[in-house]
């Protein structure tokens, strides 16, 4: 309290009197008050000079009373409050604020010796007759904002290592789990910078896995950090963590000149360590010193990162050793799976699975004698106690056999290759191994050689077949013109003869001989293409214009005589209309003999055949067909017709007639179907292309 001039007069006026005594008591009990407060008392006038300063002032700020009584209050202020204050007594003064008690508010104090302080400011304000006092209590809270910050400081330390943890137990990739870590520490620690480092393959040096801050780079610019090179590398190979407060002072932090713009002030590096051998590096970068809270709570985080990259490296090794294991088991064209001493399955490989028919997973625990090998080749059930696999269990006896069949889930069964081996462990036998391989193209292939090898025989058979009708042929043709000589020579002798018997019995003989020599020739034709067959060669297709009917009248020249000995009229109907075709005439003439002298047998006396033609309505295809009134085809031989099984109803026929005849249509780009019903006749009808893509066929 300070005593006003009109109190100080009236002191003076009358000193003895009990008023004087009591202002004077009131003033002394008001300086003990103020000058024993542990806070800071502070009074300034309305123009901002301090009048009362006390000693809890002079412990706080550092100024004695002296030095700072009369003194402007900024004084004590950080400079950027100064605007602030200038403006408020500005606002007091003018507008006459009347509150007497302000809020407590938290500001900075500035000592002596230019030292910045949390402080806790309770102002009020009072006037005294004319004149306006501010009292202002200030409590330092240094200690208190301290015990706050740490507190902060262990809130976010808790946070860091509950989310690290949270991170480190998911089922993710290292990559990803890392990243996740470098942007917790970056997230939670406020850091500038995070990385973490791993060793590399080669244990070289130590390449950089993830990430987090100012700049977020997977790989380093400068490839991997070796060791013992920079603060990084020099972690790893000391096995020592490190901490800087001062990066600005310390060389060997690696980025210093990038870390110094950046305005970071500390450096953290703790080796990864795994049975204290270094697997990787974790370090960061701050703007703020690191305290000792923080330097404990990242040693417990490495170790996290540490162990969680010890179980992931067995992790992966486990993985690789089952992908190595998987890729031999998977890669092997055999069938392999495992038993139990029951006989009951425990592992099978893919392979396996297809061959029998199951998924892998409907195979693991089954019995697999019950569920594979239940029944023998001939069909008969199959005692377990039998099974040789059986054998290996409860004998440890090893078994290979090459004529056992599995089944299939579906039912149906194959024949396998197996061998059985039993696995004994601390000599004790705890399952076996089959292995086995479908031998079904084995057996189909083995077949096929055989029928090759027949069919060598077979076409070794027909060279000499067709070198030796060749040769007889030569006589035929030589007899039937001579034959033809003689005959023409005794006509003319012949004296009771009428010329017109004459005539018929010339143009009749003339009808056969002729018949026998084009036949005889097409068949010297035939027997040379079996010729070059036996060597090795194929005569190609040779297309030229072609008439289909003058192919027929050939094909009814040589059969006339054979249709008029069974009974059976030959017939046209439309092929003269047909317009010229693209065709080999040879093999065409070959289908249409083989359709019509199949059908002549098969025709009762009286019936016929017929060859029509026609042209489709799109111009481009010409329509074939071969009409009899014969016998018709059961289902059985209709079904079998122009495939390798054909079979005949002819007595001596050999069936390969219309597999010739679909032969020679596939080559021309053409289609042949067959209708035919027992007792009503058979139709055949082939639909060739007038001007077939003859370089799509030849290919």
């Amino acid at each position: 309290m300070r005593i006003t001039d009109a109190g100080k007069a009236m002191l003076s006026e009358n000193p003895s009197g009990k008023m004087a005594q009591q202002l004077r008591a009131n003033e002394k009990l008001f300086q003990a008050v103020v000058q024993t407060a542990t806070d800071a008392i502070i009074m300034w006038d309305q123009h901002g000079a301090i009048v009362l300063w006390n000693k809890g002032a002079r412990t706080m700020f550092g100024y004695a009373a002296a030095e700072i009584v009369g003194k402007p209050l900024t004084l004590i202020m950080p400079l950027r409050y100064h605007q602030a204050h200038h403006y408020g007594m500005e606002r007091v003064e003018t507008q006459g604020e009347g509150r007497t008690v302000v809020k407590t508010v938290e500001l900075h104090g500035l000592r002596k010796n230019g030292e910045e302080f949390p402080i806790e400011l309770s102002p009020s304000k009072s006037a005294i007759e004319d004149e306006i006092l501010y009292c202002g209590i200030i409590r330092d809270i240094s200690e208190r904002k301290q015990a706050e910050r740490a507190l902060k400081e262990r809130n976010h330390l808790l946070a860091f290592e509950a989310e690290i943890g949270h991170v480190l137990n998911r089922s993710q990739g290292p990559g990803d789990l890392w990243q996740a870590c470098a942007d917790a520490m970056v997230r939670h620690l406020d850091a500038g910078l995070a990385g973490i480092w791993t060793l590399e393959s080669q244990q070289k040096g130590l390449e950089l896995q993830a990430s987090a801050g100012l700049y977020a780079h997977v790989t380093s610019p400068h490839g991997p950090a070796p060791f013992g090179h920079q603060q990084i590398g020099q972690i790893a190979f000391e096995k020592k963590p490190y901490l800087t407060n001062a990066v600005m002072e310390d060389s060997g932090v690696p980025e210093q000149v990038w870390a110094t713009q950046e305005g970071l002030m500390a450096f953290v590096g703790y080796p990864l360590l795994i049975h204290h051998e270094v697997v990787g590096v974790m370090a960061m970068y701050f703007r703020r010193p690191v305290t000792n809270f923080t330097w404990h709570s990242l040693g417990i985080v490495a170790d996290r990162i540490a162990a969680a990259m010890a179980r992931h490296r067995a992790i992966e090794a486990y993985q690789s050793l089952a992908k190595h294991n998987e890729r031999i088991l998977t890669s092997s064209g055999e069938g392999i799976y495992g038993l139990d001493v029951e006989g009951k399955l425990t592992f099978v490989n893919p392979a396996g699975a297809h061959m029998l028919g199951y998924r892998i997973e409907e195979l693991l625990g089954g019995p697999m004698h019950e569920l594979i090998h239940h029944t023998k080749p001939d069909g008969s059930f199959y005692p377990r106690d039998d099974c040789p696999f059986n054998a290996a269990l409860t004998e440890g006896a090893v078994h290979h056999n090459e004529t056992e069949i599995f089944w299939r889930k579906d039912g149906t069964s194959f024949p396998v290759d197996c061998s059985v081996s039993p696995i004994v462990e601390d000599g004790q036998r705890t399952g076996a191994v089959v292995t086995f391989q479908d031998i079904s193209e084995r057996i189909r292939m083995t077949a096929e050689l055989l029928e090759e090898t027949k069919l060598a025989g077979v076409t070794m058979m027909l060279g000499d077949i067709a070198h030796d009708i060749k040769n007889m042929l030569m006589p035929v043709l030589s007899g039937a013109k001579l034959l033809d000589e003689e005959l023409l020579d005794h006509y003319g002798k012949l004296p009771d003869v009428t010329p017109e018997q004459v005539v018929v019995t010339r143009k009749f003989s003339r009808e056969a001989i002729d018949m026998i020599v084009n036949n005889a020739r097409r068949i010297q034709g035939r027997m040379r293409e079996i010729a070059d067959t036996v060597k090795g060669l194929s005569s190609p297709l040779r297309f030229a214009p072609c008439q289909v009917s003058e192919v027929v009248t050939g094909v009814f020249d040589i059969l006339r005589f054979y249709a008029t000995e069974t009974g059976v009229s030959l017939h046209t109907r439309g092929l003269d209309a047909l317009p010229p075709i693209q065709a080999d005439e040879n093999r065409l003439f070959n289908a249409l003999y083989n359709l019509v002298n199949n059908a002549i047998p098969e025709t009762p006396d009286g019936g016929s055949v017929t060859v029509t033609g026609a042209v489709e309505s799109d111009g481009t295809t010409v329509v074939i067909s071969v009409i009899d009134t014969g016998n018709g085809m059961s289902p059985e031989i209709r079904d079998r017709l122009f495939t390798k099984d054909a079979i005949s109803g002819k007595a001596g026929g050999t069936g390969l007639g219309t597999k010739i005849v679909k032969d020679v249509v596939d080559a021309h780009g053409g289609v042949i179907t067959v209708n035919s019903e027992q007792g009503k006749g058979t139709t055949f009808t082939i639909h060739l292309p007038i001007n077939p893509q003859t370089d799509a066929l030849a290919e």
